[in-house]
């Protein structure tokens, strides 16, 4: 039980926390539980726990208060470190394609962080674009190569027709 919990702990992070009680009764039998020990005899310990900032199903809501804006800060941060950590392999797989007229976005990206602005830029048109495009955000920032951001952007999958 304890290595469950310490994996968990472990495994999010976030800047709001959620208390987790745990509660031995006198024969020693423990229960967690997110509410206060109901045996007012009872040893309770609290234990703070990370709560992820972004929820299971990836949509940006904060699971605990469901403030999208707040989230979308955090979510963007994140997704523009990814898009300025692939980007380079992004723009070699657009200019092998010989693709660069049909890629604005990526090709301006590319320039933004050749003059060390991507992160800076990209937060603020997430930031601002969040309602709209989140999706493709989103699916940005689990990208892992050049070709996943394409697949991200396409038109195919990039329903709501962003462009940085």
């Amino acid at each position: 039980m304890a290595r469950l919990l310490a994996i968990l702990l472990m495994t999010f992070s976030s800047m709001s926390f959620a208390a987790i009680y745990k509660c031995e009764d006198a024969n020693g039998k423990i229960v967690f539980t997110d509410q206060q020990c109901s045996d007012p005899s009872s040893k309770e310990e609290i234990i703070e726990v990370a709560e992820p900032a972004i929820t299971a199903l990836g949509n940006g809501t904060n699971s605990k208060n469901g403030d999208d804006n707040a989230n979308a800060s955090s979510e963007c941060q994140t997704t523009a470190n990814k898009v300025d950590s692939i980007i380079k392999d992004w723009h070699k797989f657009i200019t092998s394609k010989n693709a660069q007229s049909k890629n604005s976005s990526v090709m301006a990206m590319y320039r933004d962080h050749q003059s060390g602005t991507l992160k800076q830029n990209f937060a603020r048109k997430c930031q601002s674009g969040w309602a709209r495009h989140s999706e493709v955000f989103e699916c940005l920032a689990g990208a892992s190569s050049g070709w996943d951001g394409q697949m991200c952007t396409h038109s195919n999958y990039n329903t709501s027709g962003w462009r940085y």
